[in-house]
């Protein structure tokens, strides 16, 4: 089985990956970003890293997300995960991001989101109503 996972080499998803690898939930993984930058380049290789030292061998790839029409490399997986990304400063809007992902699986049986709710919509006035409304819009 195959995985995609939208989002970006964050602390979650390395860890992610780690316990799929440990449990040999998939064969291949790739993870796709918005905003591919040395610093993800960085952490894909640490990722990598990690797997070798643990023993862990998974076909894990990297690709970027430049446009909206690359999200429809999900096609060619299994199962589509989105994680949301753990920079802030230099993103666009993370809830944008997730409908435009769950429009692109709509074809999808099932649809794998994780997201750290506790910093995604702390800005907000009403955080627990923002997200809410975000779920909501992707449903």
């Amino acid at each position: 089985m195959s995985l995609f996972i939208i989002g970006s080499v964050s602390r979650i998803t390395s860890n992610i990956v780690l316990q799929l690898a440990k449990n040999n939930q998939y064969k291949s993984i790739t993870i796709a970003d918005i905003l591919p930058t040395y610093d993800f380049h960085h952490r894909f290789y640490r990722l990598q890293k990690d797997l070798d030292q643990s023993q862990l061998t998974i076909d894990l790839n990297l690709t970027k997300l430049t446009n909206i029409n690359d999200l429809s490399k999900q096609s060619n997986f299994d199962d589509v995960l989105y994680v949301t990304h753990d920079y802030y400063s230099a993103v666009t809007s993370k809830t944008k991001l997730m409908e435009l992902t769950a429009q692109a699986n709509k074809n999808r049986n099932t649809l794998f989101f994780t997201t750290p709710i506790e910093y995604d919509h702390f800005s907000y006035a009403e955080p627990a109503k923002n997200y809410l409304d975000a779920e909501n819009r992707v449903l």
